[in-house]
């Protein structure tokens, strides 16, 4: 145990200099205010030198009233009235210019009934679908779809919950070490969702990263005594990054709650089809003529497996930092 946190150390002491020499993302912010189903006031914040991104509305939307422009020391800002043909609900609103000198763009929405939709625009998404008035339902099946989604696209995550099952040595305990990340990675999407924690999205992909290193070390030396705990403290740094992943596609802020617990059962959903394949894999290597072989050398090929990716994760994230 000692080793293993001699690793964390020594990895932090490497990464933490470059994180703090890192500078974050530059940001724009576009506000928009439904009057009625087609007018709006929009407001358009963007740091001052920073002209790059624009934002670009449906073809039939026109300005209405001549945009007023504000400048500050730090920030430049625009405020001006729109007309469309049509309500803006279901359709695509987009920032051209991403990936300049502004990386990021903050999208929100206040509808006429005090709905509010929220979102994160970037270089590698730049364009947004508005969501239609929605009823609890179709909260529900959309957030449940993008949850499980985003666990199945999620390698990092997938890496976690194989690592876990080699480590469990019966069912039992790998039922306990999977609710036990469950309870964890649920504890910081609230808290994060909530805006009761905070934290810059990069930096918790690099502690992602890190708990693989981790992980992968016990996985390899088949050191499953302290698998809950460590299942526990991954999954709190896990839940923030799917915390940046829910904030970057986007929240109905007036059905929160509903938004978050399907999310949540979506990523469950996603987890244990994961469980499923593991299990039939294990099932199959059984009976297989290989068996005594395979399982003898399992937990190494896993560990470094899940180790070294963790390690690859964790400098590429840095770098990305560093290159912002």
């Amino acid at each position: 145990m000692k080793r293993a946190f001699s690793w964390l150390a020594f990895l932090l002491a490497i990464s933490w200099p470059l994180v703090v020499l890192a500078h974050g993302p530059t940001t724009a912010v576009l506000r928009i205010i439904a009057l009625s189903d087609t007018r709006y006031s929009v407001s358009f914040r963007v740091p001052s030198g920073a002209a790059d991104a624009v934002p670009v509305f449906p073809q039939d939307c026109q300005t209405i009233a001549q945009p007023t422009a504000a400048s500050a020391l730090s920030q430049f800002s625009q405020h001006f009235d729109l007309h469309c043909a049509r309500t803006l609900r279901g359709r695509a609103v987009s920032m051209r210019g991403l990936g300049g000198s502004v990386s990021l763009a903050v999208v929100d929405v206040s509808w006429e009934n005090d709905e509010v939709f929220s979102t994160v625009l970037g270089p590698s998404r730049a364009e947004v679908e508005l969501p239609q008035k929605d009823d609890r339902g179709d909260v529900i099946r959309r957030y449940i779809s993008i949850g499980a989604r985003h666990i199945v696209t999620g390698v990092d995550h997938l890496l976690v919950v194989m690592g876990l099952y080699v480590l469990a040595e019966n069912r039992k305990k790998l039922v306990v070490a999977i609710s036990a990340f469950t309870v964890a990675h649920s504890i910081t999407l609230a808290l994060a969702s909530f805006g009761f924690v905070s934290i810059r999205p990069a930096l918790a992909e690099v502690w992602i990263g890190l708990s693989l290193v981790l992980l992968g070390i016990d996985v390899a030396r088949t050191r499953g005594g302290r698998l809950v705990p460590l299942a526990f403290a991954f999954g709190l740094v896990h839940g923030l990054g799917f915390a940046s992943g829910l904030r970057e596609i986007g929240l109905i802020k007036s059905q929160l709650l509903t938004a978050l617990l399907s999310f949540n059962l979506g990523v469950e959903v996603g987890q244990l089809g994961f469980v499923f394949l593991l299990v039939t894999v294990a099932f199959l290597v059984r009976i297989s003529p290989v068996r005594a072989r395979v399982i003898q050398r399992l937990p190494m090929w896993v560990g470094y497996t899940v180790g070294s990716l963790g390690a690859y994760f964790t400098l590429m994230r840095v770098d990305a930092m560093i290159r912002k």
